[in-house]
């Protein structure tokens, strides 16, 4: 069983809890402009906790991927909003704690600004109550990891579109 992460309350919401004036979301930008999207990478690891929220905001999942050390490496995956991921099947309970998920993805081109954009948009859209602050601190370290999902496979083989190729 795994056990809950101190940041875990909202890790997807963080980035950018004190981005002053940062713009809406990264929906509004072309994916390209953001991500390299000539390069995809893929991911194998564990689902900690996600998130969605209302309007054109990605819904945002924080995994934990095995280094060759044995030790946990974070990652932040964005994909579609909720409403558009809805229409496809998806649900928020297939990105449970524990889930074992495989992306396929893009990184943040060097200098795009998205992971400021898309934590500004969460922190601005989040339900009452709810504290996107520890989310925020874990993307601002030097070492925190951002990617843009397409695709996710889970353990028993189902492939789901995640996000805009």
């Amino acid at each position: 069983m795994l056990k809950p992460l101190p940041f875990a309350i909202l890790v997807c919401l963080a980035s950018l809890s004190q981005t002053p004036a940062a713009q809406p979301t990264s929906t509004t930008r072309a994916l390209a402009d953001d991500y390299d999207v000539g390069k995809t990478i893929t991911l194998k690891g564990t689902v900690r906790l996600s998130v969605a929220t209302p309007g054109d905001v990605p819904v945002c999942f924080l995994m934990e991927v095995p280094r060759a050390t044995g030790a946990p490496e974070h990652w932040m995956i964005a994909g579609s909003p909720a409403r558009v991921l809805q229409r496809t099947g998806w649900r928020l309970e297939m990105l449970r704690g524990g889930t074992a998920v495989t992306v396929s993805g893009y990184l943040p081109r060097a200098g795009s600004g998205v992971a400021e954009r898309l934590a500004a948009a969460l922190l601005a859209n989040a339900p009452p109550g709810m504290s996107p602050t520890g989310f925020a601190e874990e993307l601002r370290k030097k070492d925190a990891h951002l990617a843009h999902a397409i695709d996710l496979t889970f353990a028993d083989g189902r492939t789901i579109a995640f996000g805009e190729r």
